[in-house]
């Protein structure tokens, strides 16, 4: 019986409540004149906003709740000298309870159409400024929630550069604040179109949660979870606040960003994709071409600690080119942060697609000058690349074991070198380019001079330090007919004839301006003549040696050794007159274009 009563109690005072707010919500509308609360309304949010507040018509109405309708609502400057905002409604929702004790407490608003202005002046103040640091006639009402609708904000800034910032605009916004209060954590979403100089807008979308710290403590305590997504945002537009600090002109093109953010402003984790659409870099002290591709996209894991920016992984792609890898910067906010960052290419790319975005200006004048005029073409890997070491190691890879900070590793094929328009081309170049310590070397090389296959092992000593580089080579090469008669006719010897197979070996060592050339000819199986000089048939043995230094500009033989027994044949002209040593001191060849 107990139990039977206390549930008939129950469902009369839900009854009864619910009957009181339905009554309110029919007859209060009826029951209030708005403006015997005009002037209260008014003085309240004159005294939140700290500027003259005026409307042509208010209305009470009951929105889940009951609340103020107020059209055609205007707020000026602080001055009165302009609009601040105006907006074709305004709904200020109320609290009930001190309502009912004829006292006016606001705590939601929701602006409709609503047009507000801000402007930087010359001196850098905003005229928001006292509503951003509010004093004693401030802020005195904090809104639960507030809301913008189909509204525009106006920007102009005239504190940057001569005449300001041409005037930026967002559209069509539909903005909630939700319990975004200090000491409590609140929702934003947001949405908004920017006009662009020409074409398409830009969109704008945010949509997470803030916990704005108590009151006393700094911003930077704020926590954020959120989401963003901007499409189409013009590089551009906002170019006069970051330009200075960047070297090369603006490049114009499309933004897109997608990233999701959780943490503070100093501890945070991020990850998301950005995308750049038809930019062009123009930078010609670095790049010797603009570089424009299509798009480039970066997608991207990371967090920040006080100590750490650890971006766990980077995907990074553009035209003809996709580079992975990851990136730590360790005591980043000190003087001489120390960057891991690892990298490699999951497949090929062609030499011929990335030229352009080599950037030559940062590699020392000789490397540069025959990376662009001496490499044509090739497909090329990354397989291993590291930089590790202190930002002043980086800088100074020349000092002490500095070098030891790089190393870069991958293969390469179906590459080709060229000396001019007369020489034969080395094509078909296959191996391994290794940058690894204070060494550059060229690891199992394959490849053919003209029609001529050869084998090469090579380096450049000392490539990154501050000493002289030495160049150790060792080639072997099988010398076909077009290449020698090009050499013979170098020499001077254009009647030279040469066929069949035989094996050069060519050794290097030295320094670029006394480079040592070495070579050992077998001619065993060639066969060759020179009209009035030499015939040479194939099978008769025959070997060359020389011994050379190679000053740039010249040649230089030190000595030529050309064995060849006596010929059988009395017909065969000179065959056995040559097997002494010849001693060449030095020689000049003729320029071969």
């Amino acid at each position: 019986m107990m139990k039977r009563s206390y549930i008939k109690l129950s469902g009369i005072l839900l009854l009864v409540v619910g009957t009181l707010v339905v009554s309110l919500a029919f007859f209060l509308p009826y029951l209030l004149d708005i403006n015997a609360y005009r002037d209260e309304i008014l003085t309240s949010l004159q005294k939140s906003l700290n500027r003259k507040v005026s409307f042509t018509r208010g209305e009470f109405k009951w929105h889940f709740g009951p609340s103020f309708d107020f059209d055609g609502i205007t707020v000026k400057e602080p001055d009165g000298s302009a609009d601040f905002l105006k907006a074709d409604r305004i709904t200020v929702r109320l609290a009930l309870w001190p309502l009912l004790d004829k006292r006016i407490v606001l705590r939601d608003v929701a602006l409709e159409g609503a047009d507000i202005r801000l402007v930087r002046n010359k001196d850098g103040k905003l005229n928001i400024d006292d509503l951003l640091a509010p004093g004693k006639e401030g802020m005195q009402i904090q809104f639960r929630k507030m809301q913008l609708k189909r509204s525009t904000v106006q920007w102009y800034d005239m504190a940057v550069g001569k005449e300001g910032l041409p005037p930026v605009a967002a559209t069509n916004i539909a903005l909630t604040l939700d319990h975004v209060a200090r000491g409590r954590k609140g929702s934003v979403k947001l949405a908004c179109d920017i006009p662009a100089l020409s074409g398409p807008p830009a969109r704008v979308v945010l949509n997470g949660t803030v916990r704005l710290p108590v009151k006393g403590q700094s911003l930077l305590e704020m926590e954020v979870n959120g989401d963003a997504d901007i499409k189409q945002a013009e590089i551009g537009r906002f170019w006069p606040y970051f330009g200075s600090h960047i070297p090369f002109a603006n490049p114009g093109g499309r933004l897109d960003v997608a990233t999701s953010l959780k943490g503070k402003p100093r501890e945070f984790a991020a990850k998301g994709k950005i995308r750049v659409n038809n930019a062009a870099v123009t930078w010609p002290t670095i790049f010797h071409a603009t570089v424009a591709p299509r798009f480039l996209q970066a997608e991207y894991d990371l967090k920040l600690t006080g100590k750490l920016l650890d971006i766990k992984t980077i995907d990074l792609s553009t035209d003809g080119f996709r580079i992975k890898g990851s990136v730590q910067l360790y005591d980043y906010a000190g003087k001489d942060p120390r960057i891991v960052a690892k990298a490699a290419t999951p497949g090929t790319f062609r030499y011929e697609d990335v030229r352009t975005y080599v950037p030559y200006g940062i590699i020392p004048a000789d490397t540069s000058d025959y990376i662009e005029n001496k490499i044509k073409s090739g497909v090329f890997k990354l397989d291993t690349g590291v930089l590790d070491g202190r930002i002043s190691q980086i800088a100074h890879m020349e000092r002490g074991d500095n070098y030891n900070t790089l190393l870069i590793r991958g293969p390469v094929e179906k590459a080709v070198l060229s000396y001019g328009p007369k020489a034969p081309t080395f094509n078909n170049i296959k191996g391994t380019i290794e940058l690894k310590g204070k060494n550059f070397n060229l690891i199992g090389m394959t490849g053919s001079f003209g029609t001529s296959p050869f084998k090469l092992q090579g380096s450049i000593t000392e490539y990154n330090t501050d000493k002289q580089s030495d160049y150790p080579v060792r080639m072997e090469i099988t010398p076909r007919s077009p290449e020698v008669a090009w050499l013979a006719r170098i020499v001077g010897a254009n009647k030279l004839e040469f066929s069949g197979n035989s094996n050069l070996v060519l050794t290097g060592s030295g320094r670029f301006s006394t480079y040592r050339l070495d070579g050992e000819w077998e001619l065993k199986q060639a066969a060759y003549s020179f009209p009035g000089a030499i015939r040479k048939p194939a099978g008769t043995a025959n070997h060359l040696a020389f011994s050379s230094i190679l000053p740039p500009g010249e040649i230089k033989l030190n000595s030529v050794t050309y064995t060849l027994p006596p010929s059988p044949s009395p017909q065969t002209p000179c065959c056995g007159t040559a097997t002494s040593p010849i001693s060449v001191s030095k020689f000049k060849p003729t320029r071969s274009g």
